[in-house]
């Protein structure tokens, strides 16, 4: 009797925890603690990546980021004039380049920089970037507002911590799209923004003022977006957004156009892959990838013109535009000139 009931207890207790582990809610416990210590890594990996940044803003003396002075002085014009400033607003505008100027002689910026000695006047390399694309010191423009009264140093100050910002979701952004590579494998998802966070590059830039930050955070978001098409399959959303984002790098920074190619040849290349074409005259499952493909490049056209027009607003006179924008797309002038005609 004693055996048959340690036999028929140890059945029994085997069969009941067999069918506990068998439960989906036991199933997806590891699951759900896995995601939780992802969780609590990523928001680790993010305010290190904010602390950091906070610190190369500190440490790194003012004016020694690249091109710093001209990014600065072109957001510091927006909320001056309350409009795109010109070239002759630069030239006219002595007040701002001689505070400009004696912040980087007091913080020894030539001596630091070129090992020589401070010229008479802030130099035509130096002065506002007017002529580049103008989204980044729009939103420079935006966080000055509110302290224009402060000193140059402080507003300063406030736009490398926009820039800080920017790159804090440039990591959370390459976070996202790691799981949309690995959606099986943690530690890619978490090894891809752990690199970007750390790297030295990309810290120091986005912790100084320059349009690169906002740049590198929305081709971030484009690659990232068609990274999801295969997932998410088209819709007229994600349609819209690729374009949206495109139109937005355009009018952030010129290297950003890498991405007009990018998204012209996952496209078609997702939809060939995902649909073979049987019969493009009879089959409606052949010709619904077509179809959404039209409708993606009719989007990726307005988004480009529609860009490059406002754009061409920022500049100073139609040659300017046209040699501009012959030279970043490595056209000749008459091409560039139909573009900007339409």
């Amino acid at each position: 009797m004693a055996l048959t009931f340690l036999i028929r207890g140890d059945w029994s207790g085997g069969f009941s925890r067999s069918r506990a582990r068998s439960r989906p809610e036991n199933r997806l416990k590891p699951r759900l603690r896995t995601w939780e210590l992802e969780h609590k890594i990523l928001v680790l990996l993010l305010a290190l990546s904010f602390i950091r940044g906070i610190l190369y803003s500190a440490v790194i003396p003012p004016w020694q980021a690249p091109d710093e002075p001209d990014h600065f002085q072109y957001a510091a014009l927006l909320v001056r004039y309350h409009r795109f400033p010109i070239k002759q607003d630069v030239a006219a505008d002595e007040w701002l380049q001689t505070q400009v100027y004696a912040s980087m002689q007091e913080f020894c910026f030539w001596a630091r920089r070129a090992h020589t000695l401070a010229p008479a006047a802030l130099e035509e390399e130096y002065r506002a970037a007017v002529g580049h694309p103008p989204l980044y010191y729009l939103l420079g423009a935006f966080l000055l507002a509110p302290f224009s009264h402060c000193d140059l140093i402080t507003q300063l100050h406030i736009l490398r911590l926009g820039s800080v910002l920017l790159g804090t979701l440039t990591v959370l952004v390459a976070y996202l799209a790691a799981r949309a590579l690995f959606p099986e494998d943690a530690s890619w998802q978490l090894a891809v923004p752990a690199f970007v966070a750390f790297l030295p590059m990309h810290t120091f830039i986005t912790s100084s003022v320059n349009n690169d930050s906002l740049a590198e955070l929305l081709a971030s978001l484009v690659i990232y977006s068609l990274l999801k098409i295969p997932k998410d399959s088209f819709s007229w959303r994600r349609v819209v957004g690729v374009a949206c984002l495109l139109l937005l790098g355009v009018l952030t920074k010129r290297t950003t156009t890498f991405a007009i190619p990018l998204a012209a040849l996952t496209i078609p290349l997702y939809c060939l892959r995902a649909k073979p074409l049987k019969s493009p005259l009879t089959s409606e499952a052949s010709r619904c990838p077509l179809r959404w493909l039209g409708r993606l490049y009719v989007w990726l056209l307005i988004a480009i013109t529609i860009g490059l027009g406002l754009w061409a607003l920022t500049l100073q006179s139609p040659i300017s535009n046209l040699q501009s924008l012959s030279s970043i797309l490595h056209l000749p002038s008459s091409i560039a000139l139909s573009i900007l005609l339409t």
